[in-house]
C-alpha cells in the first residue's frame, strides 16, 4: 500500500487518510496557498489514455452539478495516470458514524434524510448521471449538519475500459438494485439503494445479509423480509412505500426518486398529524388545477373501535355547495379517495363545471339551503339515503385513483389506477377496510395504469383490467392463485364478473367484449360488432344478457 501522505496533488497536499473504498482512497488535504480544507478522492484505477478523454468529460458534468445537497467538486486531475477528485470537506463525518450499524433511526428523522438525498438525486439524474453507490457511507455531514451526497466516483469509470467487463461492476452489493448487479444500472437503481437505506435506518440492518454470493442472490431474486415483521408498530402505508421503492422489476418502482421521497413523506404525514381538510384536486393536487373544497371546516373520521362496531355519531357535517362558473373543469382522476354515504356529485349546466355537494339526511323532502359564498346558482340533486355519518379519506394511493369497487359484504374496498402521464407509476391494486382504511392487501402483478376493479360475487377474488392488455384475478386478501387472461390485443377498460360467478367479461380498445371463463381463462365467446372502444360491459341480473357501451 502507498503511503501518499504529504504527496502533493495539483494545490493541494494530503495531510491524511479519511478512508478507503473498493475503487478509491480518500485524504484530508489542504491547499498550499489558500490553507483551507478539501476532500480528495484517488481512484484505484490506471487508465489508458483512451479513457482519459472519458473521465475529464465525466469530471465536467459532476463539478456542474451544484445543489445544496451534493459535494461539491473543486478540481480534477490525473497523478501518473490515476485520476482524482478534489471535493468541498464534510467535517462532520458520514451517516454511518452518525448512525452507526444496528441504530433504529426515528421515522421524522428518516423522512428529512430522505427529502435531502432524493432531491440530490433527482437533480444529478436530471443532468444524466447515476451515482450508483448510495449507501450511509456516502451521505456526508456538511458545517451545519446538512446532508450531502458525496462519492459520485462509481460514476466517473462507468465510460472507462474498465467498466466493460461484469467482474468490474460497480457499486455496494447490499445496496444494489438487480439490473445493476446484471451491469444494466438507471436512474431507478438509486432509487432501490435509497431505498434499503430506508429500510435499514428504520430497522437497524439491510434486508439481506450473509456471504458476496447468498447477497448477490436475493437482491436478484428474492422479495425483503417485511419491515413490520421486525418493527411491529411500523405503519403499513410506510411499509408500501419501502417495498414499492425496493420492487424487483424497476418499472414497478416509483417513476422518479423525487417521487419515492415525496410518498414516504404523505405516508408518514398520515401517521404523525391529524387529517387534513377534505378536498378534491382536479388532476391529482398538481401544476396548480383549481381546486374544489367540499368543506371549509376539517371532517375528522369519528372514532372507530377495533371490535369494527359502529362508530359513534358525529356532528351533522356542514352542507356545502362549490361550483366553479367562471371556467370549465375539465374531468380529471384526484389522487385521493373520498369516501362517504354522503357525497353526491351533480352536474352543473352552462359553463359544464362540477358541483359537490355533501348533505346530512334527516328525513328532508329537498336538500337544505347551501351555506356560505356561493359563485353559482345552487344546483337541485336529489337527497341521498344514508346509512351513517362516517366519513373517510383514503390516502395510500400515490398516484391518479380511476377505479373503486366494494366488496359484496361491505366490508372491504378495492382502488387502483396509475399515473396518466407515464402509464406507470402507482398501478397497484389497493384491498382495505372500508371502516379504518387499514389496507389488507397491495396487488402489484400490473405493469400499467388499471382502470377497472371487480369483485366476484362471493367476495373471495377481484379481476382487475389493466392498459398492460391484461386481466388479472387473484385472491383478494392474499394475491395468490394469480390468472392472467391474455386475449386482448390492446388495453382493456372494463371488466365485470357473471351474477353466478362463473364467467367474466372484459373489454377494450381491441373493439371486442370477451367472455370468459373465470377459473380457467380460456376464451368462451367474443363479441365483435363494436367499431370503437369499448369502455364498459354488464350482465343483465338473471346471466343471460351483457350490454356493452362503446
Amino acid at each position: 500500500m502507498i503511503d501518499r501522505i504529504g504527496q502533493r496533488l495539483g494545490h493541494y497536499r494530503l495531510i491524511r487518510k479519511l478512508g478507503s473504498g473498493g475503487f478509491a482512497d480518500v485524504y484530508q488535504a489542504e491547499h498550499i496557498y489558500l490553507n483551507t480544507l478539501a476532500a480528495v478522492k484517488l481512484l484505484n484505477a490506471n487508465l489508458a489514455s483512451g479513457d482519459i478523454q472519458n473521465f475529464h468529460n465525466e469530471a465536467r458534468t459532476i463539478a456542474r452539478l451544484a445543489h445544496p445537497h451534493i459535494v461539491r467538486i473543486l478540481d480534477f486531475g490525473m497523478e501518473e495516470s490515476i485520476p482524482y477528485l478534489v471535493m468541498e470537506y464534510a467535517p462532520n463525518g458520514t451517516m454511518r458514524q452518525r448512525h452507526p450499524k444496528g441504530t433504529q433511526v426515528p421515522l421524522s428523522l428518516v423522512v428529512k434524510y430522505v427529502r435531502q438525498v432524493a432531491s440530490a438525486l433527482q437533480h444529478a439524474h436530471t443532468h444524466r448521471l447515476i451515482h450508483r453507490d448510495v449507501k450511509p457511507e456516502n451521505l456526508l455531514l456538511g458545517g451545519n449538519n446538512e446532508l450531502l451526497l458525496g462519492d459520485f466516483g462509481a460514476a466517473l469509470l462507468t465510460r472507462t475500459s474498465l467498466m466493460l467487463s461484469a467482474q468490474n461492476i460497480i457499486g455496494t452489493i447490499s445496496y444494489m438494485a438487480p439490473e445493476q448487479l446484471q451491469g444494466r444500472p438507471s436512474p431507478a437503481s438509486d432509487q432501490y439503494a435509497l431505498g434499503i437505506v430506508v429500510y435499514e435506518w428504520l430497522c437497524g440492518s439491510c434486508p439481506f445479509q450473509g456471504p458476496l454470493a447468498v447477497v448477490h442472490n436475493l437482491q436478484l431474486y428474492e422479495p425483503p423480509p417485511s419491515l413490520r415483521a421486525r418493527i411491529p408498530a411500523l405503519s403499513p402505508a410506510i411499509e408500501l412505500v419501502v417495498m414499492k421503492a425496493l420492487a424487483k422489476q424497476s418499472e414497478q418502482r416509483f417513476v422518479t426518486v423525487q417521487a419515492f421521497a415525496e410518498a414516504l413523506e404523505q405516508a408518514s404525514q398520515h401517521i404523525q398529524a391529524p387529517p387534513p381538510p377534505l378536498f378534491l384536486s382536479g388532476n391529482g393536487g398538481v401544476q396548480g388545477h383549481t381546486t374544489l373544497k367540499a368543506t371549509e371546516t376539517v371532517l375528522a373520521p369519528s372514532p372507530v373501535p377495533p371490535t369494527m362496531a359502529a362508530p359513534p355519531a358525529a356532528p351533522p357535517f356542514p352542507v356545502t355547495i362549490i361550483a366553479n362558473a367562471s371556467r370549465p373543469v375539465q374531468p380529471r382522476h384526484s389522487r385521493r379517495m373520498f369516501l362517504s354515504s354522503l357525497i353526491g356529485l351533480a352536474a352543473i349546466g352552462g359553463a359544464g363545471a362540477l358541483g359537490l355537494w355533501m348533505a346530512q339526511q334527516r328525513g328532508q323532502a329537498k336538500p337544505p339551503t347551501p351555506t356560505g359564498p356561493q359563485h353559482a346558482p345552487t344546483p337541485k340533486a336529489t337527497s341521498i339515503p344514508s346509512k351513517g355519518n362516517a366519513l373517510f379519506t383514503y390516502t395510500g394511493h400515490q398516484d391518479q385513483v380511476f377505479t373503486a369497487a366494494w366488496s359484496p359484504d361491505d366490508r372491504y374496498i378495492a382502488s387502483a389506477g396509475g399515473n396518466i402521464k407515464t402509464r406507470e407509476g402507482d398501478a397497484r391494486v389497493h384491498v382495505w377496510e372500508a371502516q379504518t382504511g387499514q389496507d389488507v392487501y397491495v396487488y402489484p402483478g400490473h405493469s400499467t395504469l388499471v382502470r377497472m376493479v371487480a369483485w366476484s360475487p362471493n367476495g373471495k377474488r377481484i379481476a382487475s383490467a389493466s392498459e398492460d392488455w391484461t386481466v388479472q384475478v387473484w385472491d383478494a386478501t392474499t394475491g395468490s392463485n394469480p390468472l392472467t387472461y391474455t386475449d386482448h390485443t390492446d388495453l382493456v377498460r372494463a371488466v365485470v364478473w357473471s351474477p353466478n360467478g362463473t364467467r367474466i367479461a372484459s373489454a377494450g380498445h381491441d373493439h371486442t367484449v370477451q367472455v370468459w371463463d373465470a377459473s380457467a381463462g380460456q376464451n368462451l365467446f367474443t363479441y365483435t360488432k363494436h367499431v370503437t372502444n369499448v369502455t364498459s360491459v354488464a350482465w343483465s341480473p338473471d346471466g343471460k344478457l351483457i350490454a356493452s357501451a362503446s
